[in-house]
Order: C-alpha cells, then structure tokens, then sequence
C-alpha cells in the first residue's frame, strides 16, 4: 500500500470568521506513486472555555436590591490576548439573611472575547 504525508495550514483562525478552507501544501509519497490532494476539507474554531477563580461576593447592607459586588479571576486566556472579565452578580434574595446564594451574571469583555466563552461559577456563589 502507498503511503502519502501532506502538511496543511489555514491562513487565518479565530472563532468568528470560519469555518476556513485549508490549504494543501507538499506531500510526500511512496516511489512508483502519484497523488492529487482534493477535497481537503475545512477547519471550524470552537471557543475556549474560560473559568473564574478566587470568586466571592462582598457582604453588603440590606438595601432593598439584589445587586451583588463580586471579586475574582480569569483563568484560561491564551496568548496575552486582550480579554478581561465584567464581574457582576446578584444575590437571590433582595432580604437580609445569612448564607444567601449569588448568581454571576459575568461578561467577558476586550477585542479577542469573541475567541472565548465564559464558564459562570455554579452552583453559586454563597455568602457566609
């Protein structure tokens, strides 16, 4: 049986603009043999998971409001790309209490955040 090698590349790859055609180049085969490269098919770029780290929820004063101020990372961002992190949240209750659950509703923000999808923490935040 013949053996064939060939190296590919696409010109570009981010996760908005694809899926990218690739490009065939060289190739090798066994003596004796030809070959054509077709059909070499596309290449589609699927966002990285990101996650937040080191999340927390500040106590507050009963105020009548959900809104929560939130403290954390990002963790996975590749590259020194330009990505940042929105932290927001709110608590699930607008009552005074103690141990109340805060939802993230963190955005991630910067021109590569396109390239990346952002893992919200769950079950939940909790306030001790």
């Amino acid at each position: 049986l013949p053996t064939v090698t060939s190296t590919g590349s696409v010109s570009t790859a981010t996760v908005g603009g694809g899926p990218y055609a690739i490009t065939a180049s060289g190739g090798t085969v066994n003596a004796g043999y030809a070959f054509t490269l077709s059909n070499v098919g596309t290449l589609t770029v699927q966002p990285k998971a990101l996650t937040m780290t080191g999340t927390s929820a500040a106590n507050k004063i009963y105020d009548g409001t959900s809104t929560a101020s939130l403290t954390g990372s990002l963790s996975g961002v590749l590259f020194n790309d330009a990505v940042g992190l929105n932290l927001s949240g709110n608590f699930a209750s607008t009552n005074a209490g103690t141990g109340i659950t805060v939802n993230s509703s963190s955005t991630l923000t910067g021109a590569m955040a396109g390239n990346y999808a952002l893992t919200q923490p769950t079950p939940g935040i909790v306030v001790r």
